[in-house]
């Protein structure tokens, strides 16, 4: 299967703004793969998985920049601090 329609045509179209779905010219795989440059990721891009077993039948995970610094460590951590209700 192969779609030859404008992603942002189809998103528009499905949010009502639009009542047409621009067309796209069909290319190889060939050529796509061709075009495709390697992505780099830049540190501050990098995201990384954290899992907390919290409770015995209860895991937190979380999604943090690899370059995380203590201060927005210490921010979330004070963000936590705030969210139980007692």
């Amino acid at each position: 299967m192969q779609w030859e329609l404008s992603i942002r045509g189809l998103a528009s179209t499905a949010k009502g703004e639009s009542t047409t779905i621009g067309h796209v010219p069909a290319i190889s795989r060939e050529e796509t793969l061709e075009a495709e440059d390697p992505i780099v990721l830049e540190p501050s891009k990098m995201v990384l998985d954290h899992t907390f077993q919290l409770r015995a039948d209860y895991k937190v995970e979380i999604k943090l920049p690899s370059d995380l610094s203590e201060a927005e460590a210490k921010r979330l951590a004070a963000f936590l601090v705030t969210l139980p209700i007692e």
